[in-house]
């Protein structure tokens, strides 16, 4: 109860500090004005009721608004040479630390809910998705908590700040941007595997935008809360022993522990089952239980390619497409095990932009597709109050061993709720020793000529023929040659029965 007490003296001091100044409101206002004037521009142009750009936005905002937040908290002290007196207070270091870091957190939390005006709005104009967005705000408070904490660390290193506030949003864009896949690819061009490595255990992005859609992984809460601890711990333990006898070597090797552990930490629970939520509405990211059979059952890993557009080459209708297959392709990734993983290509109907790619590299790539029928469609676009075609890409690929490539030429909004069969049929049909063979049994009539009819034909030099079929079912059969099965049509008798090796009546 004690050691409550001091929390919540040093914590209302704070907060009291934050609200009685008016510098605090400045900072609201110009935080809600920053990420709504932002979304706003973005949400006119898709006309979509989703908060996904917002949540995309918000972490670039932050990494310059919380800087401001924390900068003061242990600079000022230092500055104004009460730091000292401070800490000789009948309370622990840690009690100050953490007193500092709720006032600085609920500060934050205060401006992050002034923007749930956004919700509120789209809640009227259309059928948001609550889970999403619920996800979304639950990843931003938690991204929050974590820089917030890492600017009380660096404010604790610093006597200016303006020193702080620039130290803190390097080390915050550090975080965020080494946990992208642009950031990645970049580094791993360098030092192959290096990139990765850093994004998968060390950058923030990868971690919050599975909040961004809406999927509550207990694996990035673990990443934000022991991030945010750690720098807690580094912080009480500079301050209490920072005027001790090699006080900077010994907290060397104190930050390269935690380090350690936060690196192992990450590395340990990556491959653990923690529990993943998905809380969207119809639960659209939530990987079936047939598929991660069907994954996990894989010899080798399959790799998946999506060729697709631009999302400024697409119509309204179509540009978050890639966002969508992106998050879908992301949760095979990740409810496989290692066994799935993908690549993205950006395409135009002239050419194509691959990574580290020659240009004629990438002419010489679009005609081997279009050899495998992988070819721009139309779509209408309405532009200037015009409908317009585009020719678009939105297209995948699916590479098992040496088996053929099989491939999905047309993949657009209708059909992303069924996007996950149609992959793991054609990966399950790659895994087989040969292909399937399925036998339909389907009626049809034998209808005879109009007599009139067959004269006319005759007459006009066509083949006259006494009788036709009339069947309802020609088109299944097509369907299913297309899928690429072989198909028998039989009608079950003991002269058409069942043929050997067939897998499916239907």
């Amino acid at each position: 109860m004690k050691n409550l007490k001091h929390i919540l003296t040093v914590f209302r001091r704070e907060l009291e500090a934050y609200f009685n100044a008016a510098i605090a409101y400045i900072f609201i206002i110009v935080f809600i004005f920053l990420n709504s004037g932002l979304y706003m521009t973005q949400f006119f142009l898709v006309g979509l009721a989703d908060m996904r750009p917002f949540f995309g936005i918000l972490p670039f905002v932050l990494c310059i608004f919380l800087p401001a937040v924390t900068m003061r908290l242990w600079a000022e002290e230092r500055r104004g040479n009460t730091l000292e007196l401070l800490l000789t207070f009948p309370m622990g270091t840690h009690e100050l630390v953490i007193g500092k870091f709720l006032a600085g957190l609920v500060f934050y939390g205060a401006s992050l809910a002034a923007t749930l005006t956004i919700p509120i709005m789209l809640k009227f104009l259309g059928v948001p998705d609550l889970g999403a967005i619920a996800g979304g705000y639950l990843g931003a408070f938690l991204l929050g908590a974590f820089f917030l904490s890492a600017g009380i660390f660096i404010s604790g290193l610093c006597r200016d700040q303006i020193v702080a506030f620039i130290l803190t949003m390097i080390v915050c864009f550090g975080l965020f941007l080494a946990g992208t896949e642009f950031m990645a690819s970049s580094i791993d061009g360098w030092v192959p595997g290096l990139g990765s490595f850093l994004r998968r255990f060390i950058g923030a992005a990868g971690h919050f935008e599975s909040f961004a859609k809406g999927v509550a992984d207990n694996r990035d809460i673990l990443y934000f809360i022991g991030g945010s601890v750690l720098f807690l711990v580094l912080n009480g333990y500079w301050l209490e022993g920072r005027m001790k006898p090699g006080a900077k070597k010994v907290f060397t090797v104190a930050a390269l522990i935690c380090a350690g552990i936060f690196l192992f930490g990450n590395w340990f629970v990556s491959s653990l089952p923690l529990g993943r939520f998905d809380l969207t509405k119809g639960k659209i990211y939530t990987v079936s239980n047939a598929a991660k059979r069907i994954l996990h059952d894989l010899k080798t890993p399959v790799l998946a390619k999506y060729y697709v557009s631009p999302a400024d080459k697409m119509p309204t209708g179509m540009k978050t497409i890639e966002q969508d297959v992106i998050d879908k392709l992301d949760e095979l990734r990740v409810s496989s095990g290692g066994k799935f993983e993908y690549k993205i290509f950006h395409m135009e109907a002239a050419n194509i932009v691959e990574p580290q790619q020659e240009k004629q590299g990438a002419e010489s790539l679009e005609k081997q597709l279009e050899k495998k029928g992988i070819q721009p469609f139309q779509v209408r676009a309405v532009e200037s109050d015009e409908v317009a075609v585009r020719l678009v890409y939105s297209a995948i690929t699916l590479a098992y061993k040496e088996k053929p490539e099989e491939m999905l030429p047309r993949v657009i909004p209708d059909h992303l709720n069924e996007l996950e069969y149609l992959m793991m049929s054609r990966i399950y049909r790659m895994t087989l020793d040969g292909t399937p063979k399925i036998a339909i049994v389907a009626p049809f009539q034998e209808k005879n000529i109009n007599p009139q009819l067959q004269a006319l034909l005759a007459q006009l030099g066509g083949k006259a023929q006494d009788s036709y079929r009339e069947d309802n079912y020609e088109f299944v059969q097509q369907a299913v040659e297309n899928e690429g099965y072989e198909v028998a049509r039989i009608d079950f008798s003991q002269s058409q029965p069942i043929s050997e090796g067939t897998k499916t009546l239907l």
